[in-house]
């Protein structure tokens, strides 16, 4: 897939720049005809993801962004986007964001704080392969719908345990996984996952495997709750759509 983005880099100097980073954890094109020498190809979660292929209009984050490739492939699309690596932003992704002249911007800090952020509300955000490296994931799903509107939509991809939904013979479970990046995560089955993200006021759109090990969960954002006076007027909380 073809980054289409003007650069005024001579591809030579986009190589070198390139071959410099220590270590690439994502494979794609940087800028035309140059390829970082990434392991993970970021494609076929591209595909299952299935964002449309304009975003114009809307605002994106990206959290847990790697090397940026989810980052700038939305800001490809058309949208505005915010990037929130785990720990400091990588070496890839500086240089590819120096290479694109991308106008990604960056939030620093923990997951947990990006509510401090005045970045948002976004239209769209993209949780790849975080949950599984946080101590505390439903507290990261409750700030990440803290920063969507209203009928914005979560997408989040992780490792699961098991696979199927939840019933008498899969009970809804989690496994601690000790000694990951961040110091030990958790690892849900699949209806759990489900579970945790519909606690966090989201409207689960639908679950599914992609690999072996790895499922996405699709989500809306649903409306704040009814004020005290709009609960005595007789209103109630609804799902948008």
């Amino acid at each position: 897939m073809s980054a289409r983005i003007a650069t005024g880099v001579v591809l030579q100097e986009a190589e070198r720049l390139v071959a410099e980073v220590p270590r690439w954890d994502q494979a794609f094109e940087v800028v035309p005809g140059v390829t970082t020498p990434g392991t993970d190809d970021p494609l076929p979660l591209l595909r299952r993801l299935e964002l449309s292929p304009r975003l114009d209009g809307l605002r994106a984050l990206a959290v847990g962004c790697r090397d940026g490739f989810f980052a700038f492939e939305m800001e490809r699309r058309g949208a505005r986007v915010s990037a929130a690596p785990l720990g400091e932003p990588t070496d890839g992704f500086l240089t590819a964001h120096r290479l694109r002249r991308s106008r990604v911007e960056e939030l620093t800090g923990p997951v947990y704080e990006l509510a401090g952020h005045e970045a948002g509300p976004f239209d769209l955000v993209l949780c790849a392969g975080v949950l599984e490296r946080l101590r505390h994931p439903l507290l990261a799903l409750d700030v990440m719908g803290g920063m969507l509107r209203p009928g914005g939509m979560l997408l989040v991809e992780t490792r699961v345990v098991g696979n199927g939904p939840a019933g008498p013979d899969r009970p809804p479970v989690m496994e601690f996984r000790p000694g990951t990046i961040l110091g030990g995560g958790w690892t849900p089955t699949i209806g759990c996952l489900e579970q945790m993200v519909a606690s966090a006021r989201f409207l689960v759109r639908g679950a599914g495997m992609w690999s072996r090990d790895r499922a996405i969960v699709r989500a809306v954002r649903m409306r704040p709750p009814a004020t005290p006076g709009q609960a005595r007027a007789g209103l109630r909380l609804v799902a948008p759509g």
